[in-house]
């Protein structure tokens, strides 16, 4: 099993159905009835968290755990999630959902999506500030700019 295999397979465990009397979900141990994984295909069931892998490396200090946790505002999916279980990921010391480098985490998909835009938009600003510099230097030369 690879990450890629187990990004595919998160659980959605507010639309799963698990025997109550087998599982103990404060400890993150499920024997499922029926399981809801986390998909871009099934539009019947909206996606409130964007979920990613990231890496959990001790021996660099955790600098990626660190960046995704305090500058990006993610959080880590837990052993006593109510939310997600990342199939095939085992628990680590700290109670997270981790798979060989990587620990699973989560934040809302409306906080993702602004992250993005707002990045979409300064690249795109970038772009035209190197454009509009461009023509300029150009109608300086006396060289015909072609606005396209």
């Amino acid at each position: 099993m690879t990450l890629q295999d187990v990004m595919q397979r998160i659980i959605d465990l507010r639309n799963s159905k698990w025997d109550a009397a087998l599982s103990k979900p404060e400890e993150g141990q499920y024997q499922f009835t029926d399981k809801r994984y986390v998909t871009r295909k099934d539009k019947s069931v909206p996606r409130e968290h964007h979920i990613e892998s990231v890496r959990y490396c001790k021996e660099n200090g955790m600098r990626e755990y660190l960046e995704a946790r305090d500058a990006r505002g993610m959080q880590p999916i837990l052993k006593n999630s109510k939310l997600y279980k990342p199939e095939g990921a085992n628990i680590n010391a700290e109670g997270m959902y981790q798979f060989e480098d990587a620990v699973f985490m989560m934040q809302p998909q409306i906080v993702f999506l602004e992250k993005r835009k707002a990045d979409s938009d300064e690249g795109m600003a970038k772009a035209a500030a190197v454009e509009n510099q461009f023509k300029q230097e150009g109608r300086a030369q006396n060289v015909e700019v072609i606005d396209f």
